[in-house]
């Protein structure tokens, strides 16, 4: 009989990744129980990482015995930067209800000695050479996703190649609820989709895999012209597999809803983060692709308008944001970076 290894989540402590140097998440880790010489339980971890590369946090997941998976969900709080609301309070929302699993590919090859360092898969070494990796898988509810998306306006856009040094334009949106879902294949450089696009361009956020350094990407440097909101870029690990000599495509879900912004790519990867466009017109969307790089698209869609799961709550629930003010934080001296 072979080893037991046991995924488990420390999801008590969200987080967020970033170019800064705050990175905590809620994580995961495989490993082996063993028991200790004086009976305690020893847990041994062999692979780990973030549940959500993002600032997902106090995830908590129950066993759905009826349909036979393990269901997870979080709280997305507001991302205020450097900067505290002081009368409004930490406010939030939930992220989409997700399935966990245990995800695993067969014949991967090791192209580059990746696959043997320590990281966030296991990797076992088959008779013919190539590899089956192990790590923690993540998606959407398949159910919630076809109720959201049941009445929203499907887009499809026939396939083509995408080369140029701006983002280009899929389509207007006249809503800020919406999925995106593109593969792409012989990426060259930063790829992916841009959103939350203002006509003018004062306003979008681009959201892209870097294949020099296996990283997803979301640059919120634009994202919103209130310049007291985080705009550092979120940086999440994602190492694409390579299976009889090419490189797995990448296939890459956005929603959007409101502020609140999930990536989710080939079922084992989740970046949550949050977006305030100032604009009530910064709701376009399209494919980026950055300058000198390129991608095939071999599939791409879009579902504009999803489903209101609270008709109930007035469309403008925000209320009056109110700072620190200079005086309350010594010139803002006591922030961190300042």
């Amino acid at each position: 009989m072979g080893e037991i290894h046991y995924f488990v989540e420390m999801g008590a402590e969200g987080g967020n990744s970033s170019v800064r140097a705050i990175d905590r998440w809620a994580l995961w880790n495989e490993g082996t129980v063993s028991r200790r010489e004086n009976g305690s339980a020893a847990f041994n971890p062999v692979s780990g990482g973030a549940a959500d590369w993002g600032n997902l946090y106090a995830l908590t997941s129950f066993n759905d015995t009826k349909n036979n998976r393990r269901v997870e969900w979080g709280w997305a709080p507001e991302d205020m930067g450097d900067f505290a609301l002081t009368q409004q309070g930490f406010q939030g929302c939930m992220a989409l209800p997700r399935e966990r699993f245990v995800h695993v590919t067969k014949g991967v090859q090791d192209v580059n000695d990746e696959l043997t360092q320590p990281g966030n898969f296991r990797a076992t070494r088959q008779a013919d050479g190539t590899y089956t990796s192990y790590t923690l898988g993540v998606m959407p509810l398949n159910e919630v996703v076809r109720a959201i998306t049941k009445r929203a306006r499907r887009v499809k856009v026939d396939h083509r190649r995408g080369r140029c040094d701006r983002p280009k334009k899929l389509m207007s949106s006249s809503s800020n609820h919406f999925k995106l879902y593109a593969e792409l294949t012989d990426v060259t450089g930063p790829a992916g989709f841009q959103v939350g696009v203002s006509p003018d361009g004062s306003e979008y956020t681009n959201i892209y895999f870097n294949p020099s350094n296996y990283t997803i990407n979301v640059d919120r440097m634009h994202s919103s012209l209130i310049n007291q909101f985080a705009n550092f870029t979120n940086v999440g690990y994602f190492y694409p597999y390579t299976i009889a000599g090419k490189t797995e495509p990448l296939r890459m879900t956005v929603f959007l809803d409101g502020s609140l912004l999930e990536i989710y790519v080939n079922d084992r990867f989740s970046l949550t983060t949050r977006i305030y466009p100032s604009r009530a017109d910064s709701t376009g969307f399209g494919l980026y692709v950055a300058q000198g790089a390129s991608a095939e698209v071999k599939h791409l869609e879009a579902y504009d308008g999803l489903l209101n799961v609270w008709p109930d709550r007035p469309l403008n629930s925000s209320s009056p944001l109110v700072f620190d003010t200079p005086e309350e934080t010594n010139n803002y001296t006591w922030w961190p970076g300042n």
